[in-house]
């Protein structure tokens, strides 16, 4: 008697408090198990043929439903300035120092991806004192090339350390000449964020810098959506909206400043009587 709303119940009930990778895993079981039944179910005599089929409906795991996924970021208001001025103060050992610094600014301030970041050649970089800026070109997703700028006061003192006697084509190299890896990068995000003194968070790789950046210029910067899409180069505006993690203090922001618009208005209108 095993039928769709059956498995339904059993789903979405007895498996309530289950993650969302144990009801896939478990959902997963029963199809295979159910498949197995299917095929060993035919039951034959010499008069009849009589069949049990047992169907798993499509719409089962719809039951389950779609994990939400939690993005990690450094809170706009105050998290995101901590990190920025750390960066400075943690006692970076070696000829590494200025390098780590400069890699972490880029991440923070840009919102370029890692990948991204160790790409970057050296004589790609467009310096601009009078404009106070640095152009370089990136190859992102999908080998697509955009520029990407930074303050050049902001990075100006360890960029230039990093450039003095440079032989590397790149950037961003270990003492040996190899390009950085993920796991370095994210042990530096590490050491700034216990240095700062903020707390971990449920992702606390380095990707948390670009989420952080989009996070910030949204909530702090009143960029829209769309510009934000350009500026972070995602295909699809589905996925800037992810990286909008909208606190209270942002819904507090939007109120106020929602009272303040029509607060104005209110007062033209009454200039008008």
């Amino acid at each position: 008697q095993i039928n769709s709303s059956m498995l339904k119940h059993y789903l979405s009930e007895e498996l309530e408090d289950y993650s969302y990778s144990s009801k896939k895993n478990i959902y997963v079981a029963i199809k295979n198990f159910l498949t197995y039944i299917e095929g060993k179910n035919v039951i034959k005599n010499s008069k009849t043929k009589t069949e049990h089929n047992f169907k798993l409906h499509k719409d089962i795991i719809k039951v389950i439903g779609k994990e939400k996924k939690k993005f990690a970021y450094l809170n706009p208001h105050d998290e995101y300035y901590k990190f920025l001025e750390t960066i400075d103060k943690v006692p970076w050992k070696g000829k590494t120092q200025h390098r780590n610094r400069l890699m972490l600014k880029f991440l923070l301030l840009t919102g370029i991806r890692v990948g991204e970041l160790i790409d970057i050649k050296i004589k790609d970089l467009i310096i601009n004192e009078e404009l106070n800026k640095i152009d370089f070109n990136i190859i992102g997703k999908g080998n697509k090339v955009r520029l990407v700028s930074i303050a050049y006061s902001l990075v100006k003192d360890d960029l230039l350390e990093c450039l003095k006697d440079s032989t590397n084509n790149y950037l961003f190299t270990s003492l040996t000449g190899k390009q950085i890896n993920d796991r370095y990068v994210g042990m530096l995000v590490d050491k700034v964020r216990e240095v700062a003194g903020i707390p971990k968070k449920s992702k606390n790789g380095p990707h948390i810098l670009r989420h952080s950046a989009c996070t910030f210029l949204s909530a702090v910067g009143n960029f829209d959506i769309a510009k934000l899409q350009h500026f972070m180069a995602h295909e699809d505006i589905s996925t800037t909206k992810k990286y909008l993690h909208l606190d209270d203090q942002v819904i507090d922001d939007v109120k106020n400043r929602t009272f303040e618009l029509l607060d104005e208005v209110m007062h033209r209108v009454k200039s008008k009587i």
